[in-house]
């Protein structure tokens, strides 16, 4: 089964700066997690680049042909919270907020599902019927991946993690070209008016 492993994070220590951050993630996080057994095929970082996302500064995506991999303990035993490069020997867990969300992907889009490699992202989440929301994807142009939410978000930082409502749809527009951002989310929110659905948009660069 595809599915997307879909992992949110905002700094929240004054010691820890994005460059640190980046670092610990790229060269040691991203590494340990891919190297256990039924990992994600790859992991596709991104920063938010607009103000619809008040909450949220930074985007991972892993692609995963098997949700049940998010339910492994073992990701909790592989994965070190301590690292060297981490400001004042403290746990990641001290330093950020984290939120990791399961989908599954479900029919339609162009068939190819989250491909990675463009430079910017449009995620979209969607609530409504399914004639509502194919409906609204109907009404904008360009290929999309499609996936619905299989397990309600985990907040892997405790019970300081920031609050968000999650709509049970997910669509990941790749973007070439950073103009192409404002006219996206405009065509989807005229769309989505008429027909009632409740979307949520944010944009992302990749890092």
């Amino acid at each position: 089964m595809s599915a997307l492993l879909y992992v949110l994070t905002t700094i929240t220590s004054p010691s820890l700066t994005p460059t640190t951050y980046n670092t610990w993630y790229d060269t040691v996080h991203i590494p340990e997690l891919l190297s256990i057994p039924g990992s994600p095929n790859a992991a596709h970082r991104y920063k938010s680049t607009n103000p619809r996302n008040q909450k949220w500064q930074f985007l991972t995506l892993y692609p995963l042909n098997d949700i049940s991999f998010t339910g492994d303990p073992a990701i909790r035993e592989r994965v070190s919270s301590h690292h060297p490069v981490l400001p004042g020997g403290k746990s990641i867990w001290e330093l950020i907020v984290f939120e990791g969300r399961d989908y599954v992907a479900v029919n339609g889009g162009d068939g190819k599902g989250l491909q990675g490699g463009k430079r910017w992202i449009v995620t979209v989440e969607i609530g409504g019927g399914e004639e509502g929301m194919q409906g609204l994807l109907d009404g904008v142009d360009g290929g999309y991946a499609r996936y619905r939410i299989h397990r309600a978000p985990t907040a892997m930082a405790g019970a300081n993690s920031p609050e968000i409502p999650v709509l049970k749809e997910l669509v990941i527009f790749e973007l070439d070209k950073e103009e192409d951002i404002e006219r996206l989310i405009s065509a989807l929110q005229q769309t989505s008016e008429p027909l009632r659905i409740n979307i949520q948009c944010s944009s992302w660069e990749s890092i």
